[in-house]
């Protein structure tokens, strides 16, 4: 059985019972610390991903720059970290649509500094229908950016358009993501019904 994720940050669950494997082989300069990524495959549950750049550890600090993106392009597979998505009738679940998600980490992290980063997730013309019932969530559509310069937290948090998603039971919802210039935690409307 492969070892189960579960990631939580300041009581946020950004990952849940994750079914994860990392295959990887690193060209290591043990003089300077420093790992450098090579062959790899991070999965967890259906979406595999892969890591580029470096790792150094010479002192006290981390110093990075790493770039990671998703090898695949098929909304399904992002789907699959939908908690309660990922079951044993996942394979039966119908969807269409693309998606990609890729991203950076960039600087130097210790006790006062974070590294910059930078996480986006795009989502096109996303469906899903479970067996089960009647009706597809059809018309997913997402372009979500995440960016934090060095240091300074979260320096933007924007998805342009604003979340759809429809018909769902009465018809399309839209969330808009709140954003301020400078954010601790994001915050998301109440869905809405568009006019």
């Amino acid at each position: 059985a492969l070892p189960i994720l579960t990631y939580n940050f300041e009581g946020m669950n950004y990952l849940t019972k994750v079914k994860t494997s990392y295959k990887a082989t690193f060209e290591i300069d043990a003089k300077n610390s420093k790992y450098t990524f090579k062959d790899n495959e991070l999965t967890l549950n259906a979406l595999t991903m892969a890591f580029e750049g470096w790792l150094a550890m010479p002192k006290d600090d981390i110093d990075m720059d790493i770039k990671f993106g998703s090898k695949q392009t098929d909304f399904k597979n992002i789907f699959s970290l939908v908690p309660g998505a990922f079951t044993k009738d996942y394979n039966n679940i119908k969807t269409a649509g693309s998606m990609a998600f890729n991203g950076f980490v960039k600087g130097t992290y210790n006790d006062t500094r974070m590294p910059a980063y930078k996480v986006s997730l795009l989502c096109k013309n996303g469906m899903v229908q479970y067996p089960s019932l009647p009706k597809a969530i059809n018309n997913i559509n997402l372009n979500l950016n995440v960016n934090a310069e060095i240091g300074a937290g979260i320096k933007s948090l924007g998805a342009t358009p604003p979340v759809h998603v429809g018909p769902v039971l009465d018809g399309p919802s839209t969330m808009e993501p709140l954003l301020e210039s400078s954010i601790t935690s994001a915050q998301v409307n109440k869905p809405k019904k568009p006019n």
